[in-house]
């Protein structure tokens, strides 16, 4: 428990007697040093010291920074999304199931045997059930919550684990059991990879990001071909993670928010179709790919705007931590947080205007393109990672083109903005939409992105891929097509040598599988010189 009480779930602890949740309720208003979030501004701050209730103090800092003021009942029914994200132990350990034996009285269930995926719905063991490895449906809320980790799992990041609502497209219905995460139809729980370190501080030290080495206890011979190999400056899912989908656009503008009119009322029932995530410099300088959203937020102040540091980061790419994983500060790169972990996530603060669509209802607005850190949907059992020309394009320059449409009522769809599309372009210029499109329910053009041509775009930087010539690829082709080739033959000795019982057995498997990892993430030649050594074997049968 007091390993607990120390974690992001507890509420978390950064100094003796100091205790509030972790990262949301920094996010005091709009022009917080945090920079802006997708999921807003936390708007009532916890109290202390014992979190029993909420206080106004965010909502009188948020005010002081808009135009447009939010009144404690705005603050209520926007604080009610907020708060269902925020857990207790039984939320995570509780695993009721069917009215079924249990065992002996005081067995404590360690793992769900009897279950499909985490299903309580399949899972036996009485409403009392409780375990001790939380399940990939506990980390989801167990499906008793709407939320918990909901948002890399299957949300908001859109490129996601399990693959549920919101995740997928609707108007795609095979698009859920065809782009599952090869890691989750192999029945591998979050913690196996998040795995906590009790030994130092328990549930607050989960593994957020795992580094290349946690895969490594799976995949040896492919993380030591990808460190001698060329792509050792890409993180695994850069390649991996070849498809994304979630949130089309985030607009932060008055409205009405469950029955209440409201000045930050959120439109974000707008999703995409699956495209290519871009690939960016995360804070160590790895490449890794990158969910690209666009958000605006209303009635921001101009002057509170130009006096606060966002104003000194417009078109930068700024990461969501103060410091990399190296301890190394980020300055105006990195935002200014307080979390018991560090993050890879970005924004790019990319314009602030005065509205031309709807000038009286959102005055000045913020628009920033949210940068989230894909984490899951890896390539595997239905589909392949990404091939070598859909990153080395002969220019270097990255481009994936957004189709979007709303999925909420009608009544609160943004100035009648029904679906469309945008490009996102990486290259020397730095990142961009382009060629914003929208149309309402009958097809017609709308305007509600008419203001926004331009208002989503970085500082000039490089954000190209290497290119790669044609000749290039095409000798790379041709020595993974020898390669294949071999590798049957080479594939043939390995199983008759292990059925022959040959003491050469063991070697001749592992020299195929660094065979197969080197030549997918290292050198195809050194890849066919090892699958040589395994033909040679023939001589000894």
């Amino acid at each position: 428990m007091s390993s607990f009480a120390l974690s992001p779930m507890g509420a978390g602890e950064f100094a003796p007697g100091r205790r509030e949740n972790v990262t949301q309720p920094q996010y005091t208003h709009w022009l917080a040093d945090t920079g802006p979030h997708s999921c807003g501004v936390w708007v009532g701050k916890l109290a202390e010291p014992d979190l029993a209730r909420f206080s106004r103090e965010n909502l009188e800092a948020l005010n002081r920074v808009m135009t447009k003021k939010v009144t404690p009942r705005m603050m209520e029914v926007t604080q009610r999304n907020c708060n269902k994200c925020h857990v207790g132990c039984l939320d995570c350990h509780y695993y009721p199931g069917k009215n079924a034996p249990q065992g002996p009285p005081g067995t404590f269930q360690r793992d769900p045997l009897d279950n499909v995926y985490g299903d309580p719905q399949k899972t036996t063991g009485g409403m009392h059930r409780m375990l001790r490895r939380p399940t990939v449906q506990s980390c989801m809320g167990g499906v008793r919550g709407y939320a918990c980790h909901a948002g890399p799992l299957e949300r908001r990041r859109g490129d996601g684990y399990v693959r549920g609502s919101l995740a997928m497209p609707p108007w795609d219905p095979q698009a859920a059991t065809r782009y599952q995460d090869v890691h989750y139809r192999a029945g591998i729980q979050c913690t196996d990879c998040h795995q906590p370190d009790f030994a130092r501080h328990g549930h607050s030290a989960l593994i957020r990001d795992p580094e290349p080495q946690a895969c490594a206890r799976c995949h040896p011979h492919q993380v030591a071909a990808w460190r001698r190999g060329k792509h050792k400056k890409l993180r695994c899912e850069a390649c991996h993670t070849p498809i994304v989908f979630g949130y089309g656009w985030n607009f932060w503008v008055p409205g009405v928010e469950r029955g209440i009119q409201t000045t930050i009322d959120r439109n974000s029932a707008y999703q995409k179709d699956g495209l290519a995530p871009v690939l960016l410099p995360d804070p160590e300088g790895m490449w890794a790919p990158y969910n690209c959203i666009p958000h605006i937020a209303a009635n921001i102040d101009p002057k509170a705007f130009a006096a606060s540091r966002l104003a000194r980061q417009m078109g930068l790419v700024v990461y969501r931590s103060p410091r990399n994983r190296h301890g190394q500060p980020l300055g105006l790169r990195g935002a200014r947080i307080t979390r018991a972990y560090r993050s890879s996530d970005a924004f790019v603060l990319s314009d602030f205007y005065q509205s031309r669509v709807a000038p009286q209802e959102e005055g000045w607005v913020m628009a920033w393109l949210s940068l989230e850190r894909v984490a899951h949907l890896t390539s595997g059992l239905t589909h392949q990672a990404r091939d070598c020309r859909s990153c080395h394009t002969p220019s270097g320059r990255q481009e994936a083109l957004a189709r979007w449409r709303w999925l909420g009522s009608p009544d609160h769809m943004y100035q009648d903005v029904h679906h469309g599309t945008y490009r996102i372009v990486a290259d020397q210029q730095g990142l961009r939409l382009e060629d914003l499109t929208a149309f309402d329910q009958d097809g017609q053009p709308a305007r509600g992105l008419s203001d926004k041509q331009d208002a989503f775009r970085s500082r000039p930087a490089d954000f190209r891929i290497k290119p790669v010539k044609e000749a290039e690829l095409a000798a790379h082709q041709q020595l993974l097509e020898r390669f294949q080739r071999q590798a049957k033959l080479a594939r043939r000795i390995v199983r008759a040598a292990g059925i022959r019982g040959k003491d050469f057995a063991y070697r001749a498997s592992e020299l195929w599988q660094q065979a197969q990892a080197e030549a997918h993430h290292g050198d195809p030649k050194r890849a066919l010189a090892l699958l040589e050594q395994v033909i040679a074997l023939r001589k000894r049968f």
